[in-house]
């Protein structure tokens, strides 16, 4: 049996991943760190083992950097393969992959993507939204 999410169209095996994926189109989340909202204890432990200082056991065999998650050590061994870069057309910037060139692309133009969901700031970069929604303490 399958279930769908009404709001995407996403198949689910189980109820349970269902519900849980419902949580991010609600915006509603159990656990909370650095001001940003998880849906589930496991993504609020990777969060803190990512962001803050958790165990890194996953380590790169190329250059020794650790990480951890596998996920985040299969991204950064990308970074080696010089033939998986993007190129950027407008300068000489070699992106490690799609998101990383839409990051980078708006250096290029004056579009500020990233909305704050709790005022009327916006910004170009993810990581500047991310440090701005710090200062939202309530």
């Amino acid at each position: 049996m399958e279930f769908m999410c009404q709001v995407c169209g996403k198949n689910f095996s189980k109820k349970y991943n269902l519900n849980r994926h419902l949580n991010k189109h609600a915006g509603t989340g159990s656990y909370i760190c650095c001001g940003l909202m998880f849906p589930d204890r496991f993504k609020l432990n990777r969060h803190r083992a990512s962001k803050h200082g958790g165990p890194r056991t996953f380590v790169c065999i190329t250059c020794a950097k650790d990480f951890s998650s596998q996920t985040e050590l299969n991204g950064h061994q990308k970074t080696h393969d010089k033939k998986s870069y993007l190129q950027c057309q407008q300068c000489a910037h070699k992106a490690k992959g799609e998101r990383d060139l839409r990051e980078h692309m708006a250096k290029h133009s004056g579009d500020k993507r990233y909305q704050c969901d709790r005022c009327e700031k916006a910004y170009k970069f993810r990581v500047s939204l991310s440090q701005h929604r710090k200062t939202h303490t309530d």
